[in-house]
C-alpha cells in the first residue's frame, strides 16, 4: 500500500501544534534534485527512503511476495495448454473466430495471475506463457494462410481452364469437395465431336497452323457456353469435347443444363458458319451425345501424373451416343436417364432402342426439339407428335410397311427438323424387314458401328 509522506516544513508545522505519532517509524530523506536520484522499481521511480519504507513494513505486516516450488510446474503446464489450445482455434476455425478464441485463451493466465497477486500476494508468471501464445498464433496462422494460398493456387492451376472462374471461387472456397481417390455420384455427361473432320482437313494440307487455328474457333465458344451453364470440362480430344456436370460441386438440374449447353452450342455453330461461309470455307456440322447415371469422379492416374475425371459406364454410353447422331440424321441423342428428368420442358422423340456397340444392356434414346414452350406455338406439332408415336409403335410391332408410310407423311413435319431421321428410318425398316425377325423380338437394334 502508498505509504504516507510529508514535506519537511509540513512535518514540522504539525508537530508543533500536534504531537508525533507514537509507535510509528519515522523515515527522513532528501529529494532535493542533484542530491538523491530515484530508482527503478516495477511499480515506477521512487527516492531509496521509500524503498526503505516499503521493506520495513514488509517486515511488520509479514505479508510478503509468494513464489511456491510449484509454480514452476504450473507455469509450464499452463504454457502448453494455451499453445496447444491456440493450435486447434487456428486450425479448426476461421480467421476471425481463431483470433477472438486466441484472444481469450491469452486473457485467462494473465487475468489469474492478477487474482493471484492482489488476492493472496502470490505470484505466478504468465507473461511468457502469454508470450509464447501470441507467438504461436501469428506463426501458425502465416501456417495456415501460405497453405490455404498454396492450395487455393494448386485448385485454381488444376480447373482453372476447366470451370467458369465463379465455380472456381466456389471450389477454393470449399477444398474439402475435392475427394481423393473417387467420389460415386450422380452426374451428366456431353460430348461433342465435329462431323466429317477428314474432308475440312484436307483444306489446310498446306497449313496445318490454319487447321489449328480453325479447331480453337470451334472449341473456344463452345468451352465458354459450357462454363456459363456450370459445366466441368474434362478433356479435349482433337476435335471433340467431354463435358460434365455436378462435379465438383453439386449443380442442381443438371440434365437441363447440359441438353440447354447443346442448343446454344448450335446456335453459336450457326454463327460461326456464317463467318466461315464468308471466307470461303466448309461448314462445321457436330453431333452431341448427352447421357446420365452414377460414376466415379476423382483424381486420377499415376504417382507421377494425375487429373481429375470420371470412369463409369454413363461415361461411355454418352460417348457412344454422340457417334450414333450421323447414324440417325439428327443433331442430339440423348439416354434415358438424361430424357425422363426433361419431359416436362422440352419436346423430347424417341428414336430407337438401341445396344451401342460394346454392349449388350439396350437403353431408350431420344432427340431434343427444343423446348415445349417454343413448339407449344406451333398447332401442328401435337398431331405430329401423335403419329412419330404411332409410327414408332408399328415399328416395334414389327408393320415395317405400315411404318414406312407414317415417315414419309412425317418428313416435312417439325419444321423438317427431322427429315433426315425418317429417311433414315425407311431405310432401317427396309433392313429389319429383310432380318427375318422372330415373333418375340424384343425391339432392340444392335449398332455396328461407334
Amino acid at each position: 500500500s502508498e505509504l504516507p509522506v510529508a514535506f519537511w516544513n509540513d512535518f514540522v508545522s504539525q508537530s508543533i501544534v500536534e504531537p508525533l505519532p507514537e509507535g510509528k517509524i519515522l523515515i527522513f530523506g532528501v529529494t532535493a534534485e542533484g542530491y538523491a536520484n530515484p530508482v527503478a522499481t516495477p511499480t515506477g521511480a521512487v527516492y531509496p527512503h521509500e524503498v526503505q519504507g516499503h521493506q520495513i513494513q514488509t517486515l511488520i505486516s509479514g505479508v510478503q511476495i509468494k513464489i511456491p516450488d510449484w509454480t514452476v510446474a504450473v507455469e509450464t503446464f499452463v504454457l502448453l495448454i494455451i499453445c496447444l489450445g491456440i493450435l486447434l482455434s487456428v486450425y479448426t476455425l476461421s480467421t476471425i473466430p481463431a483470433g477472438i478464441v486466441s484472444l481469450g485463451i491469452l486473457c485467462v493466465p494473465l487475468s489469474s495471475s492478477f487474482y493471484f497477486w492482489y488476492d493472496s500476494f502470490l505470484f505466478v508468471d504468465a507473461i511468457w506463457s502469454s508470450i509464447a501464445g501470441f507467438l504461436v498464433f501469428a506463426q501458425s496462422s502465416f501456417n495456415k494462410y501460405y497453405i490455404t494460398y498454396k492450395q487455393k493456387e494448386q485448385i485454381k492451376k488444376q480447373f482453372g481452364t476447366y470451370l467458369s472462374p465463379a465455380m472456381v471461387v466456389k471450389l477454393q472456397e470449399n477444398p474439402d469437395l475435392l475427394k481423393l481417390g473417387g467420389d460415386t455420384r450422380h452426374m451428366t455427361f456431353l460430348f461433342c465431336d465435329i462431323r466429317g473432320f477428314t474432308p475440312i482437313s484436307e483444306q489446310y494440307k498446306t497449313n496445318p497452323q490454319g487447321l489449328t487455328e480453325l479447331v480453337n474457333r470451334f472449341l473456344s465458344p463452345m468451352t465458354e457456353i459450357i462454363m456459363d451453364n456450370q459445366g466441368t470440362i474434362d478433356k479435349y480430344m482433337g476435335d471433340c469435347i467431354m463435358a460434365f456436370w455436378n462435379a465438383p460441386l453439386d449443380v442442381e438440374q443438371q440434365e437441363r443444363l447440359a441438353v440447354l449447353t447443346s442448343e446454344q452450342m448450335y446456335d453459336r455453330l450457326d454463327i460461326l458458319n456464317a463467318e466461315l461461309k464468308e471466307e470461303g470455307l466448309l461448314p462445321i456440322n457436330i453431333g452431341v451425345g448427352i447421357n446420365s447415371g452414377s460414376v466415379v469422379v476423382g483424381n486420377m492416374g499415376s504417382d507421377q501424373r494425375f487429373d481429375y475425371s470420371v470412369l463409369g459406364d454413363a461415361v461411355n454410353l454418352a460417348a457412344r451416343l454422340e457417334g450414333q447422331t450421323k447414324e440417325y440424321g439428327v443433331k442430339t441423342i440423348l439416354g434415358y436417364e438424361t430424357a425422363k428428368e426433361l419431359e416436362d420442358e422440352f419436346a423430347l422423340l424417341e428414336l430407337d432402342t438401341i445396344a451401342v456397340k460394346g454392349k449388350t444392356e439396350p437403353v431408350k434414346i431420344y432427340t431434343v426439339l427444343g423446348t415445349h414452350e417454343w413448339w407449344n406455338d406451333n398447332s401442328a406439332y401435337a398431331n405430329e407428335t401423335a403419329q412419330h408415336e404411332k409410327m414408332m409403335g408399328l415399328y416395334y410391332n414389327q408393320q415395317f410397311d405400315q411404318a414406312i408410310r407414317f415417315c414419309e407423311d412425317l418428313k416435312p413435319c417439325f419444321l423438317g427438323t427431322m427429315s433426315d431421321f425418317y429417311i433414315k428410318w425407311i431405310d432401317r425398316c427396309n433392313e429389319m424387314k429383310e432380318a427375318g425377325l422372330s415373333k418375340d423380338w424384343d425391339g432392340v437394334y444392335r449398332a455396328t458401328t461407334k
